[in-house]
């Protein structure tokens, strides 16, 4: 089932190995000696990735709404045609 702690996780891993390697890259821009511009533009990739990866959680965590109440409604329904009917589901038509 999904919840918000597999979706915190899912986004945490991603998180991790998005920043892992992203700081790899970073390290090694700065042992290469690349010019400083090309090491902001990393720095700043990072902290966009942070970001999308805080708004992906959220988008996820609130669009979850829009599965869970129809799906709510059908078993309602369910339940109150097939298992609370007070009489039974009849399907014939014509009494012989």
């Amino acid at each position: 089932m999904i919840n918000d702690t597999n979706i915190s996780n899912l986004v945490n891993m991603t998180l991790e190995n998005s920043t892992g390697i992203l700081n790899s890259s970073l390290n090694e821009t700065i042992n290469t000696s690349i010019s400083n511009d090309l090491f902001q533009v990393l720095q700043n990739t990072l902290t966009n990735t942070t970001l999308l990866q805080i708004g992906l959680e959220n988008t996820i965590k609130n669009n979850l709404y829009i599965f869970i109440i129809p799906i709510l409604l059908l078993l309602i329904w369910f339940l109150k045609t097939f298992i609370w009917a007070k009489k039974p589901l009849n399907l014939k038509t014509h009494d012989k």
